[in-house]
């Protein structure tokens, strides 16, 4: 028309499509702005990165779940912030970590208890096993004239402790030898009454020392309290079996 614009059906139809992938690109904006009830599924999953972080926050506003790049701590050697992880109980109070708060340090993972004290981290120093707890080593009698002794013919209590199933395994350590020619005798570990594991024979001239690992599987639920034995007898002769008690463990599968 005169001193206007003419437009072609196919000019306006280019429009139209035009103004339907700007609403589709509005709507993709709108959905990665506020994502609910969220499904990843397949492929290479979600991605965070280039100094992205990941959190879960609670209703309160507080922070329960914290991962990625922290530039409120320690930077990396390069000056990059470092990344990490920071976990929360629900009541705010601290859980769990992996940061350092050394500029180029090395990081550690560490958890806490509701107080705030350290009972489990790993060694970042040697970068080798565990820092916290520390573990107690079992020590026995290095003479072994010292070790407890029976001369009974049958099965006779020496060793007794009372263990909690927290491994499928047991390993346990022990010496054992007869005192006179001739003698000979057997050892073996009771499992609330029940012999398990090998039984180890005992001889004059020769200490036996044996680390032995038996299943204990079958014994009771998780964190079950029961009875570790062990029992020796003489089956020859006329001295006594001697057995020396070094430590017992509770080891996996």
């Amino acid at each position: 028309m005169a001193g206007g614009y003419q437009h072609t059906p196919r000019d306006i139809e280019a429009l139209v499509a035009q103004m339907r992938d700007m609403q589709r690109q509005i709507d993709a904006l709108r959905g990665a702005a506020a994502a609910r009830n969220t499904t990843i599924s397949g492929g290479a999953g979600l991605t965070v990165r280039d100094g992205g972080r990941f959190r879960v926050i609670d209703p309160d506003g507080d922070t329960i779940f914290d991962v990625g790049a922290f530039t409120e701590y320690a930077p990396r050697v390069d000056g990059k912030p470092q990344v990490g992880w920071v976990l929360r109980r629900d009541s705010g109070e601290l859980v769990a970590y992996c940061i350092t708060n050394v500029t180029g340090g090395k990081q550690s993972w560490n958890w806490l208890d509701i107080s705030g004290n350290g009972i489990m981290a790993d060694d970042a120093a040697s970068e080798v096993g565990l820092a916290r707890p520390y573990i107690p080593m079992p020590w026995g009698a290095a003479q072994d004239t010292s070790w407890l002794s029976t001369s009974s013919a049958t099965y006779e209590d020496l060793y007794r402790a009372q263990v909690w199933r927290q491994h499928p395994r047991l390993e346990v350590s022990i010496g054992c030898w007869a005192t006179t020619a001739g003698t000979t005798g057997d050892v073996r570990f009771v499992l609330d009454g029940t012999p398990i594991g090998p039984v180890k024979s005992a001889t004059n001239g020769v200490i036996l020392l044996s680390s032995d690992e038996m299943s204990v599987t079958a014994i009771g639920a998780h964190l079950t309290r029961h009875t570790l034995t062990i029992q020796a007898r003489r089956t020859a002769g006329a001295g006594a079996i001697r057995v020396g008690m070094f430590g017992a463990w509770g080891i996996q599968s």
